[in-house]
């Protein structure tokens, strides 16, 4: 035999064997499986993983029966997670045990993975192991049921995606950029209280523009004082190839009328509302074209020295009644995004934790009513893996006293590093919008009615997309 028709690539006259690129494993009774093609890859951050290599070493580990390693996330910045079948008791700790295999292939591949506990590996119809491509596709597919429409989908663009994969001296601007960008809210006014300190006869001026943070009435008056420069600096540009920002839009909304959006979970410091309405390159324009939009924040936030005018500049109003009134009786496109479970929600941020607090949150929705505007369910995937949250007992009551008297929170957080926050991709769902009939005096029954459609359209969005955009996430539960 001289060769295969139409393949001289791969063929190798020496052993008589055709190079396909197919990989298999061989149980211990000598039975042979297909697990997938070499030229499968997980692009992480720290560089490409290969699932093959992945699962041919956890074949010889004597506490898995099989297992699949699949990327989760976007390009550049994608998870290993590999899914386990152990050859353990029932009654084995499995966390321990996952927690050892993890630890065990850093060791032996120094790479990085999530394993997570699984009764049977994924396979196509022919019995085989579904390779990554499959996998992916598989779940794409799941996104879109029989009687729904398929979405409206805005990826990155090819330069942050190409900026999210470099290393060396870019990956660490990504960094420091993000970096920045989260810790804006206690910097800003850390350079001001310096100034303040420091500044001699400016500190006559500095105080002067204090003052003026709680009188400026852009805050209230459903305007604000947006810049575009401002939501197109370069750091932006790096911001948004950390945080790789991907939007889904259900329904193309009408730039003609006004919106509020009610926006979860709310994380730690709201990276999503920020990345995705602050950033021109995130993508929101081109999504939601014809539209304004507003992202309300606390009145005592607006009242912080520097960060007022960061705030102001990339489109904020306050989250009063007046200003959300102001706003929306002005239509034109001229919308709100409100993050609804507010503080007390980011004490229940942490990785793969999905609990809104909605329940009784019900201002919003009064609101809408009484200006007519369509409701629009959002929801934002990965806003809750930027941090991890330290959790214990004393702590949370304390927590939780804080913010029913202080009404703010202050969760003690960390990531990498300690304070740097966990690369992860973020995406927004923005669900088909609610329509209410305008009523300037809307009875409680209404408003009751009108609440309950939201929270059930926004489990059905969380339903329809949490198999391709947060496999790994809980349940979502509202209190």
């Amino acid at each position: 035999m001289s060769g295969y028709v139409g393949h001289s690539a791969g063929w190798d006259a020496a052993d008589g064997f055709l190079r396909t690129g197919d990989c298999a494993r061989i149980d211990r009774d000598g039975n042979i499986y297909h697990r997938g093609r070499m030229a499968d890859v997980i692009h992480t951050a720290a560089g490409p993983v290969y699932p093959v290599e992945i699962e041919s070493a956890l074949a010889e580990h004597p506490a898995v029966a099989d297992a699949a390693a699949v990327g989760c996330g976007l390009a550049g910045s994608e998870r290993a997670v590999v899914f386990v079948v152990t050859a353990l008791p029932p009654d084995a700790d499995m966390s321990l045990h996952l927690a050892g295999i993890e630890e065990w292939l850093a060791q032996r591949l120094g790479v990085v993975v999530e394993c997570r506990s699984a009764s049977a590996i994924l396979t196509n119809h022919a019995g085989k192991a579904m390779s990554t491509k499959q996998r992916r596709a598989a779940s794409r597919r799941a996104q879109t049921a029989p009687d729904e429409p398929e979405p409206l989908v805005f990826e990155p663009s090819k330069d942050i995606l190409a900026l999210s994969r470099q290393g060396g001296v870019s990956a660490a601007l990504q960094m420091a950029a993000a970096t920045v960008f989260a810790y804006l809210i206690v910097l800003l006014p850390l350079v001001f209280l310096v100034a303040l300190v420091y500044g001699g006869w400016l500190r006559i001026p500095l105080l002067a523009y204090w003052g003026f943070c709680f009188v400026d009435p852009a805050t209230e008056n459903g305007v604000g004082r947006r810049f575009q420069w401002a939501r197109s600096v370069g750091l932006w540009r790096y911001v948004n190839a950390y945080f790789p920002v991907r939007l889904v839009v259900e329904e193309r909304l009408d730039p003609g009328l006004s919106y509020v959006f009610g926006v979860s979970p709310h994380g730690i410091l709201c990276f999503s509302g920020q990345v995705v309405v602050g950033s021109q390159q995130s993508g929101l324009d081109e999504a939601l074209e014809g539209l304004t939009l507003h992202p309300l924040t606390l009145r005592h936030a607006l009242r912080v020295p520097f960060f007022h005018d960061y705030a102001l500049a990339l489109g904020a109003l306050s989250s009063s009644r007046e200003s959300i009134r102001e706003c929306l009786a002005r239509g034109h496109g001229e919308s709100v995004a409100i993050v609804v479970g507010g503080a007390k929600e980011s004490l229940y941020t942490n990785r793969g934790s999905r609990r809104l607090v909605l329940g009784q949150r019900k201002g919003f929705v009064r609101e809408a009513i009484m200006a007519g505007a369509p409701l629009v369910p959002t929801f934002n995937f990965g806003e809750n893996d930027v941090f991890r949250q330290i959790e214990h007992p004393a702590l949370r009551r304390a927590q939780l006293w804080l913010q029913s008297h202080m009404k703010f929170a202050m969760p003690l957080f960390y990531g990498r590093l300690g304070f740097i926050p966990n690369r992860t991709p973020l995406t927004t769902i923005i669900g088909r919008p609610i329509v209410v009939a305008r009523d300037p005096r809307p009875s409680q029954d209404t408003i009751d009615r009108v609440h309950a459609q939201y929270l059930a359209e926004l489990r059905r969005i969380y339903a329809r997309f949490k198999p391709v955009y947060d496999p790994e996430g809980d349940d979502l539960v509202i209190v």
